[in-house]
């Protein structure tokens, strides 16, 4: 099945995520105008059951799906990017609550010739929670996203995200992207538009497995390395390798 050309497409990795992707599915099912590429990583539950309905007709729903054994979210982002045909590309969590609306108005609002990178804003809730998101995202320099930098409410202009690839690890590996989409020195539009909510607290979060963690280390590595390697953006290179740093700190001083 080819995806209908579409402004933008969005790249999923799931892995076994029975019962955390209702609000992703919702979005899909309403149809916003988007292309979806969803890429289920070694699912040994009843995920895709669940995603039945829109596997079913993903004309319909102008779904493209893999399912493989890819080991990590990133290579599983990789395989989609390579799927994407469309001119922007976005990369959301399965088990959010991502606005295509607002997504949508962000990215028809520029003038998309002259950009090749929109960071929009997002805002956290509990997992099955009734409280009200709270605004956690004023992100509107570069500065702020290397301190937040939060890959799902980032657009990314397709032809550029091509040349650069996830690493495997399952934790930092979607900074690391960011870091590398950065020295080419993109040209960026902050937008005031909150595009994706992010929920805590989701069992089996990875931020939340210890041994996962663990591979933040090696995102610092690649960070460092391309600092040395980079004459672009190396102040953001470096406050990103910076946050990275406390958060082993932390880690090894077992601070929450």
């Amino acid at each position: 099945m080819i995806l209908k050309s579409r402004l933008v497409t969005v790249v999923i990795p799931i892995h076994n995520a029975q019962g955390k992707t209702s609000k992703l599915r919702e979005v899909i099912e309403k149809q916003w105008g988007l292309s979806y590429i969803l890429i289920f990583d070694s699912c040994s539950d009843g995920t895709l059951s669940e995603f039945g309905k829109i596997l079913g007709n993903t004309e319909h729903y102008n779904v493209h799906s893999l399912i493989g054994n890819y080991g990590s979210p990133g290579f599983a982002r990789n395989a989609g990017l390579e799927k994407v045909e469309s001119e922007w590309v976005v990369f959301w969590d399965a088990d959010d609550a991502p606005n295509p609306e607002a997504l949508l108005k962000t990215v028809e609002s520029f003038d998309q010739s002259k950009i090749e990178m929109i960071v929009t804003q997002y805002d956290k809730s509990e997992f099955n929670s009734d409280l009200e998101p709270t605004l956690s995202s004023r992100t509107y320099t570069k500065f702020g996203l290397a301190l937040n930098p939060g890959i799902w409410r980032i657009i990314f202009k397709v032809n550029n995200a091509k040349r650069f690839r996830f690493e495997e690890f399952r934790m930092g590996e979607d900074q690391c992207f960011i870091a590398q989409f950065m020295t080419s020195n993109p040209r960026i539009i902050f937008s005031r538009e909150t595009t994706y909510s992010y929920f805590q607290g989701v069992p089996g979060q990875l931020t939340s497995n210890k041994i996962a963690k663990t591979d933040l280390k090696l995102t610092f590595i690649i960070l460092i390395k391309l600092i040395v390697n980079n004459r672009e953006n190396r102040f953001f290179l470096a406050t990103m390798a910076f946050r990275q740093s406390l958060g082993i700190l932390k880690q090894a001083l077992h601070i929450h």
